[in-house]
């Protein structure tokens, strides 16, 4: 939706508008590509995973849970976009808003099944 408001497509230029307005960081999400976070300072890119889509809803909502949950808890913003991604991932796979929304050890799990080893998730 960003790019419909700001006039801009390419991410990069998407978060530095939105930073310039005053917040300390943005994630612009990607769809099937991943998504990406931005602070002034620093940036993360990570890929989507490749799961069987059944339906779409809830997805944003499990990215954002797993993302801002990640952030509070004072990991990177590498391993922020890694849970937010994998959360949305698993709530995918089932028909349904909230049937499939992923507990940190379901996202332990799937990162583990993966080969995607995160830090301390507590």
């Amino acid at each position: 939706m960003a790019r419909f408001f700001l006039e801009h497509k390419n991410p990069r230029e998407i978060a530095e508008k939105i930073l310039h307005m005053g917040p300390e960081m943005v994630v612009v999400k990607l769809g099937e590509d991943g998504a990406a976070a931005y602070t002034k300072k620093i940036s993360a890119m990570k890929p989507a995973f490749r799961v069987p889509i059944v339906d779409v809803i809830g997805a944003g909502d499990a990215f954002a849970a797993g993302f801002i949950s990640s952030i509070l808890r004072g990991l990177s913003l590498e391993e922020a976009l890694e849970i937010g991604n994998a959360a949305g991932a698993l709530v995918v796979t089932v028909r349904g808003d909230f049937e499939n929304a992923p507990s940190l050890d379901d996202v332990k799990k799937f990162l583990a099944a993966n080969r995607k080893e995160i830090g301390d998730l507590r």
